[in-house]
Order: C-alpha cells, then sequence, then structure tokens
C-alpha cells in the first residue's frame, strides 16, 4: 500500500524552453550582442562567415532569435534560414540543406524555378541508353530450317499413287516406294528436329532443356529513366546553392540572405567533420569569385569551443583555433552572466514555475541554487536553471511537506554532475557531495535525500542506504566500519540498523563462516553500545550454544568467537558453564572416534585449544583420558 503523500500546495508550472523573444537577464548582456552583430551585417557590404561562441546553454539561440526580430523588422524580405545539423545527422546533408532552404524560401510552392530546382536535388533524372542485341536460338534454327523441307515434302506425297502402297508385312510388297517415304520424312522434319532436341538439344543453367526459340543477340535501342537519389557532389552543391540564391534575389523573393547553422558541435565526431568539409565553401569564402550572391548571404554558426576541440579528439588548443580563426572571419561572443544577472533570473524562474509555494520555501529553493552554484567556477546558463527549477518543481509536487526543501533542492543539484551509485556512496559516508554544508542539521539532511534517492520517506531511506552497509560490515567482519558508521550517522545509524536487522541478523542454520564474522564485527565494532545491541549479543550467545554440536572442529578454531561471545555476554558464567559442558560432550565424542576412519587428528587438535581456553577461565574441566 503507497502511502499518501501531502503534496497540498506544491504544484507547479513547468518552464517551457521556448526561445526567448527578450533578453530575460538583467544586464541585457545577449541583447547587446545582437544589437552589434545586427549592425554588423547592417553596415556591411559583403557577407562574411561569422562564428557565436558560447556555452551550451550559455543564451545562443537567444542572441539569434533577437537578431533575427531585428533584421526582420529593418527588412520583411530578409530570409534568416536555420538549419539544425544535429536534427539531420545520418542524413544526406548537402541535399537536405538545398531542400530544406527551399521550402523556406518558397513554403507554397508557386515558384516555379525554385520547384524545378528542387526536382533535380530531390531526385534527379538519368537517361540511359540500353543496347540488347535479339536473335533466333539454335533450336529457332532448326524448327525454321526444317520447315523449309514441308513444302517439298508436300509436293512428293502428291506424286504418290497410294494404291500401289502396301504394308512392308504385307504379301504384296516388294521394292520400297522412295517418293512417300522422302516426302513423309520432309514433311515431318519440324517434328522430327523436337524430337531429336528432346534428348540432344542445348540446355539451360539449370540443366534443363532450353525449349526458348529466341534469344537476345540482335540489337535493338531504347532509353530509360532512373531516379538518382544519392548525396549531391560538392560542386553539385556549391552550384544549386547559387542558383537558388541568384534566383530568390532577382525575382525580388528576398534582399538579404542570413543562415544560421546550428548544433554543428553536437553531432557525432565523423559527421561532423564531414559537415564541415561540405560546407567550407561558405565558410572559409576559399571560392567567393565564384559565388557571385556573396555580398548578400550571410552565415552564422553558434559554437562551443569545447565542443570543437571533442569534433577534432585532440586536448591540443592550437588544433582546435586554428580551424576556428580559418573557418571564421567575425566571432561574437556570448559571456557569462555575472551573478546579479543570473539570480535575478532564476528568482524570476522560480516565482513563475512554483507560485502556489509558500513563499519561504521559494526563498530556500533560490538561497539553496545560489549558494551551491557560486561555489562553482562556473556560473549557470539560462537552460542550467530552467532545468533545476522544473526537477525541483516536480520532486516538491510529490514531497512537499515531507521533505525539507532544502533537501529537494541539494538532490536535484547533487544529481545534475553524479550517478546514483556515486551520490550513494557519498551518502554512506555521511559527507554531502563537495563537503556542502547545510543550513539545517545535516544528518536529517542526510536522510532526507536518502530517501529521495530510494524514492521512500526518510527513516526508510536510511535504511536502504545503510542496510546494506550494515550487512557488508558484518559480513566482512569489519567492525571498525561499523564503527565509523555509527560515529558518523549517530542517530540514523540505529534507526538504520533497527529497521535492517532482518539483513543482516545470523541464525543457527547460517555457515560458520558469516557467524564468526558477525561476532568478531559486533565485538570490535559496538561492544561500546551494549545497550543498543543487547537483544543481538542475546541471539549470538544462543546460536552458539544450540548450534555447538554441529560445529566443524576439522576446519576451524572456534575459541575467539566464543571468548568474544563471553566478553559480550552479561550472565557469563551461566555462558561458560555451558561451553563447557558442550566442549566436553564433542571431546568425548572424538576421542571415540580415534581408532576410526572418522577420526580427524585436526579436530582433536582444535577442541583442544577449546578445552585449554576453558581451563583459563578456571572452569571446573572434567579430565578425558586417552587410552590405546
Amino acid at each position: 500500500m503507497v502511502d499518501d503523500i501531502n503534496n497540498t500546495g506544491y504544484t507547479f508550472r513547468i518552464l517551457n524552453e521556448n526561445v526567448p523573444s527578450q533578453d530575460l537577464f538583467e544586464d541585457r548582456t545577449h541583447e547587446r550582442v545582437a544589437n552589434n552583430l545586427y549592425y554588423t551585417i547592417k553596415n556591411s557590404e559583403q557577407g562574411v562567415t561569422i562564428g557565436l561562441e558560447g556555452e551550451w546553454g550559455s543564451g545562443k539561440s537567444t542572441v539569434i532569435n533577437l537578431l533575427r526580430k531585428k533584421l526582420i523588422k529593418d527588412d520583411e524580405k530578409t530570409l534568416f534560414f536555420m538549419f539544425d545539423a544535429w536534427a539531420h545527422e545520418g542524413d544526406p546533408l548537402r541535399r537536405i540543406f538545398l531542400e530544406s532552404l527551399i521550402n523556406e524560401l518558397d513554403s507554397e510552392k508557386k515558384h516555379e524555378q525554385l520547384n524545378n530546382i528542387k526536382n533535380k536535388i530531390s531526385g534527379r533524372t538519368k537517361t540511359v541508353e540500353v543496347k540488347s542485341k535479339k536473335s533466333t536460338s539454335r533450336l529457332g534454327k532448326f524448327i525454321s530450317l526444317s520447315a523449309l523441307t514441308i513444302p517439298i515434302g508436300v509436293s512428293l506425297l502428291n506424286k504418290t499413287n497410294y494404291s500401289e502402297l502396301s504394308f512392308p508385312w504385307s504379301e504384296n510388297a516388294t521394292n520400297i516406294y522412295w517418293v512417300f517415304i522422302f516426302g513423309l520424312i520432309l514433311s515431318l522434319s519440324p517434328m522430327l528436329v523436337l524430337i531429336w532436341w528432346k534428348f540432344y538439344g542445348d540446355r539451360d543453367i539449370h540443366n534443363e532443356i532450353s525449349w526458348e526459340f529466341f534469344s537476345t543477340e540482335s540489337t535493338e535501342d531504347y532509353s530509360q529513366d532512373i531516379t538518382d537519389n544519392s548525396e549531391r557532389t560538392s560542386i553539385e552543391f556549391e552550384e544549386h546553392f547559387t542558383e537558388i540564391i541568384k534566383e530568390s534575389i532577382s525575382t525580388k523573393i528576398i534582399n538579404k540572405c542570413i543562415i544560421v547553422i546550428d548544433n554543428l558541435d553536437r553531432v557525432d565526431s565523423e559527421q561532423a567533420k564531414n559537415i564541415w568539409s561540405t560546407l567550407q565553401t561558405f565558410f572559409q569564402r576559399r571560392s567567393t569569385e565564384n559565388i557571385t550572391c556573396s555580398n548578400t548571404t550571410w552565415f552564422i554558426i553558434p559554437f562551443d569551443r569545447e565542443g570543437f576541440k571533442k569534433i577534432w579528439k585532440s586536448n591540443d588548443d592550437d588544433i582546435g583555433d586554428s580551424f576556428i580563426k580559418k573557418c571564421f572571419q567575425i566571432i561574437a561572443e556570448v559571456p557569462q552572466p555575472v551573478m546579479s544577472g543570473w539570480s535575478k533570473y532564476a528568482e524570476d524562474c522560480i516565482n513563475d514555475s512554483l507560485n502556489s509555494w509558500p513563499q519561504n520555501e521559494k526563498e530556500k529553493v533560490l538561497s539553496t541554487f545560489i549558494k551551491y552554484t557560486s561555489r562553482k567556477n562556473k556560473f549557470p546558463t539560462p537552460r542550467d536553471i530552467k532545468v533545476f527549477v522544473n526537477q525541483v518543481g516536480l520532486l516538491g509536487s510529490m514531497w512537499g511537506g515531507n521533505m525539507s526543501i532544502e533537501a529537494i533542492s541539494l538532490y536535484v543539484l547533487f544529481k545534475q554532475s553524479l550517478t546514483t551509485g556515486e551520490l550513494r556512496t557519498s551518502l554512506a559516508s555521511a559527507v554531502l557531495p563537495e563537503n556542502y554544508k547545510t543550513d539545517n542539521d545535516t544528518s536529517e539532511i542526510l536522510a532526507e535525500i536518502a530517501g529521495l534517492l530510494f524514492g521512500v520517506k526518510k527513516n526508510k531511506g536510511l535504511q536502504l542506504l545503510l542496510g546494506p552497509e550494515i550487512y557488508s560490515s558484518f559480513k566482512d567482519g569489519d567492525g571498525d566500519r561499523l564503527q565509523t558508521l555509527s560515529q558518523q550517522h549517530g542517530y540514523g545509524f540505529w534507526v538504520a540498523y533497527e529497521t535492517s536487522r532482518s539483513l543482516w541478523m545470523p541464525n543457527v542454520d547460517n555457515n560458520d563462516t558469516y557467524k564468526v564474522s558477525f561476532t568478531k564485527a559486533l565485538y570490535t565494532g559496538l561492544k561500546d553500545y551494549e545497550n543498543k545491541i543487547e537483544s543481538d549479543i542475546e541471539n549470538i550467545s544462543k546460536i552458539w550454544l544450540t548450534g555447538f554440536s554441529k560445529l566443524d572442529f576439522s576446519e576451524s578454531n572456534y575459541v575467539e568467537p566464543i571468548d568474544l561471545t563471553l566478553r559480550l555476554t552479561r550472565n557469563k558464567n551461566k555462558f561458560i558453564e555451558s561451553v563447557k559442558n558442550l566442549t566436553q560432550e564433542k571431546l568425548a565424542a572424538i576421542v571415540l572416534t580415534i581408532n576410526s576412519e572418522k577420526f580427524s587428528k585436526k579436530s582433536l587438535e582444535n577442541i583442544s585449544r577449546m578445552a585449554d581456553f576453558l581451563k583459563q577461565k578456571n572452569t571446573h574441566w572434567k579430565e578425558c583420558y586417552i587410552t590405546s
């Protein structure tokens, strides 16, 4: 059954990734960059390639959108064409680019010449002249020749005096009537050819008799149309692009063309290299003399310098810098916002998205975000801020009122850079990532973040977080680890200890190795918390006594775990007396096997060590005498 979670008042509104149409930062840095680019384009006599540098999410798209509004407002016939290389990764780029450009210019498909160009780009038509030679087969030739003898045979049969014919076996038969015989053979020659062909004719590839009368050997010319959907060559690409722009400008569809190619630094490394190779004609302006429309065409390439380095898979800054210099004539930078700028933007986003939350909770979200982010070397981008607020809103709608808003905010921030395993390891060590110092009790925050990590309430979260750690410590006999966990987590450790008991508590059926390790860890790690582990001491004492007769002394020496259990238990006399009696019984049983195949010298040695241990404890030991 799922517990009811009180989320009353913690609804939120999702902040979308729509590119803003105005600069929302206090210092208007995006607007200043857009204005600078606008005047640069407006006052320049020739188009160039501009690089727009900024980190992912820094607001490059906002700058582009602001620039677009200014240019179109200034001249409605300015084409502002956005091409997303990432969205078309794996497609034939040149063809998709040109088709998309034409669709942008002539979305209603009214321009005949542009439609013709698009048809040529989309699927060129090839005319192929195929020559095939058709002729009769050998069978056809034989049949044709044998057919020529039919008239002769018929003529001979017409001259036959049938009244003189008789069967060869008739008494009246005399001489052979050759006229009739030859006439019959010549008249039936095609049939005779077919009969001969059935046994001796040509065979096909399947070793079957071929009955075709014709073969493709005679010459015949015809044309065949083939649609070619292959990628365009770089020369074709440049020719088509020039033709498109010239046609659009000459027919007054546009006066100026601004082409933005976005996300080139996000595609696969090899694909990115192919894209740069394809578009270098324009980016590097190496063949400007062949592009008559260069005065009216501008390229803007948003990029992240780190992304460029990944494309070339090199840590050498010189390679990336050299490539950038060759590609761009101008590089405009989108600077990081100052703290006052991004903190005010974060406050606006929080108030917009979490508008139904209590005011003090919204302030806690903002203060936690500012405190955590200010410790880092780089400031958050507008996208970072929106993602953070959306995630806090989502978790708050589920856990608001049950978990502190500081814990929810920190969980979102930690998960941005840590995997679940890494965060779990940090929490198990009772240390927040990056040694972050909380405003509230750290142990409480740890418990709440553990709950968020496992999707449960905080006490259950601690159990799921520390339970495996406690079990692992007992299994490995690591008392120091248990002691460290208890000291680090304090009350939280004992909550997890109690709730995870079923995970690690031994029973008589456990193997001896685990029982030994458990006893060692319990003593060395938690002996100072006798009141808290009293039931566990009693349980392990019973387990050793109940299962004593089944202990395998041929494999192990049990003096140490029995000694540690004796030190832990309160009723020491009763425990040691029980061990003495059980040891004597075990020793007697081993002695009885001395002259048999069941005897184990190792068992006798180990049980003797146990007897020596008990003697040292001043127990009334009854000696067993071994006789030959």
